[in-house]
């Protein structure tokens, strides 16, 4: 089952208050929300951090902001790849990539959405 998903517009809100959330932010201008946010600048602090969440279960939907800033130079699929298979895992959290523009690497692994309502019905 497909939990990763590649979203580009800013009303996350609904979707992050459904259940247990965490934003993780690259951006040098994080998005606006009430549940926990964490803007991290470095690449490697960022990685480890989502992979502390994830196999801490310590959430149920992740939102990552600003891969494209993170990886601009790097090539993100192996980070894919990791993502994926532990994302997958009937424990595993939804992770929702919000991304502008897709970074090489991203859309192979995540599924394309373009408005809150297919992310709603998608997340349990």
């Amino acid at each position: 089952m497909n939990k990763i998903f590649l979203y580009g517009k800013d009303d996350v809100e609904p979707v992050l208050r459904k259940v247990k959330s965490a934003v993780l932010s690259f951006s040098p201008d994080p998005i606006r929300t009430d549940v926990l946010v964490k803007n991290i600048q470095d690449r490697e602090g960022g990685i480890s951090q989502i992979k502390r969440w994830i196999s801490t279960a310590s959430f149920r939907l992740i939102l990552i902001e600003g891969l494209s800033d993170a990886f601009k130079d790097k090539d993100v699929s192996s980070f894919m790849m990791w993502l994926k298979d532990h994302a997958e895992d009937f424990e595993g959290p939804y992770i929702i990539i919000k991304e502008s523009e897709s970074l090489a690497g991203v859309s192979n692994v995540a599924m394309k959405i373009d408005n809150i309502d297919d992310l709603l019905l998608n997340i349990r």
